[in-house]
């Protein structure tokens, strides 16, 4: 770099976003901080590019970061003053959307439920779906459909519910609500089951203890008869199940046994109210919150695992630098694409999608580990010093080497004569030989001749 001033540029998705200049230092240097403009898209992939500088092998880094969206909510309500205050909607609007409460990392929509099918359920990680008293023609198809193809459902009991109430969404649910039931002296508290919620819930692996749940009181809930396959996360002092877990195709659906409001419970008031919402929320979205960097060097193999819940592609194709496309078969969930053999972006699309959905990216650059770019002072100079008054001599020896024909021609001469020292007859036994060699050719005629 010759210890100028370099400039570097940010591109972002082939579109250059942001530039600093900057004074090479050795070692690691002091960093440049560049900050991605806000944006919905998951998927941040770019380079950054220096424009000016003699070693070209390594003027551009490339990147990509996967960065997971906040999930999208839809409150479903059958009974219209669900959202005044007091009552549940209340809370959960002010909890996610509120200005004074925004804690939570989701976006909520709010619907009467007689709008359900002018909504797109597929546009939504989770449907909290409360206090209605019937279901609509359809609907429940609706709901069962949207859960099986991956969607998250919170069904939430209301204050006027009855048996039958949620009879249609059976199929779905894990369990089953029946009466009202009170309590013994007019509450009942509320004891968590750690060991039935999955950790990928509670990612902050936060202990229920924290939150005081000795203050929390269930006054109201209907009974709750849990299915064969449910989890119970939640129960009253006596053992009751108020909140159960369960799956359907590829979705995942909650049942809570009362209602929000605040005459049922004061649950909402609590600070609990916070990591309950939240734990129910992220393991019906997924929801993990993770920036996940997809950065490779040139010979790392781009690997694909589908989690469970994922659809599965049959197969996905590759398209790497120069438009290069590799289709590769899905096998155990699973793909690998070994050969990365040039720096920039590949992208790794599940086939039978839209035709212009860019895919997954991943990042593959120079192993950064080799000595170019490297401005630390060199331990031996890859010079040669020359001497001023033997210029010319100096630079022949460092091209050429030292002269050393004469002393191979010698060294061969030597070889030669010795050779023929040793090839020499010498001695007494030199003529023993040769007489017994001119004695035996008359023995050998006679022999010849006797035959």
């Amino acid at each position: 770099a010759g210890g100028g001033s370099l400039t570097l540029d940010l591109f972002l998705r082939e579109r250059r976003i942001d530039q600093r200049n900057f004074v090479p230092r050795p070692g690691l240097g002091e960093p440049l901080s560049f900050r991605l403009p806000p944006s919905r898209v998951a998927e941040h992939w770019g380079k950054f590019q220096l424009r000016r500088d003699s070693l070209e092998e390594d003027d551009a880094f490339h990147f990509s970061l996967s960065i997971q969206p906040k999930p999208k909510l839809l409150l479903l309500y059958g009974n219209p003053n669900y959202m005044e205050p007091g009552r549940g909607g209340y809370f959960i609007r002010k909890m996610i959307t509120s200005a004074e409460g925004r804690s939570l990392p989701y976006d909520l929509d709010l619907a009467d439920l007689g709008r359900l099918k002018e909504i797109r359920l597929e546009d939504y990680g989770a449907v909290l779906l409360a206090d209605f008293r019937r279901l609509a023609p359809g609907m429940a198809e609706a709901l069962t459909r949207y859960v099986a193809r991956g969607g998250g459902l919170w069904v939430l009991a209301g204050t006027s519910a009855e048996p039958q109430t949620h009879r249609e969404l059976q199929r779905v649910l894990p369990g089953l609500l029946g009466r009202q039931q009170s309590y013994v002296g007019g509450s009942s508290s509320l004891l968590p089951r750690p060991e039935a919620i999955p950790a990928e819930a509670n990612p902050e692996r936060f202990s229920w203890e924290e939150f005081e749940l000795n203050q929390v009181e269930i006054g109201r809930s209907y009974e709750l008869e849990p299915g064969p396959k449910a989890s119970i996360w939640f129960r009253d002092a006596a053992g009751r199940p108020l909140l159960a877990a369960g799956e359907f195709g590829r979705g995942r659906v909650l049942l809570w046994a009362s209602a929000l409001d605040i005459r049922w419970t004061n649950l909402a008031l609590k600070p609990v109210f916070t990591a309950w919402l939240d734990v129910g929320l992220r393991h019906l979205t997924r929801f993990t919150g993770r920036h996940r960097w997809r950065t490779l060097k040139i010979g790392e193999p781009i690997v694909r695992v589908w989690e469970d819940g994922e659809p599965v592609p049959a197969k996905v194709q590759i398209r790497g630098p120069g438009s290069v496309r590799t289709i590769l078969l899905v096998r155990e969930r699973k793909v690998e694409f070994r050969e990365t053999r040039s720096p920039g972006i590949y992208f790794l699309q599940p086939l039978g999608g839209e035709e212009d959905a860019a895919g997954e990216a991943y990042a593959v650059n120079l192993d950064r580990a080799g000595p170019e770019g490297d401005l630390s002072p060199a331990r031996n100079p890859p010079w040669t010093a020359l001497g001023a008054d033997s210029l010319a001599e100096d630079f022949l020896f460092s091209v050429y080497g030292e002269e050393v024909r004469g002393g191979v021609l010698g060294a061969m001469l030597i070889v030669l004569l010795l050779e023929l020292f040793l090839a020499r007859p010498r001695g007494r036994n030199a003529d023993a030989r040769a007489t017994r060699e001119e004695s035996a050719v008359p023995v050998a005629r006679e022999e010849q001749l006797s035959a």
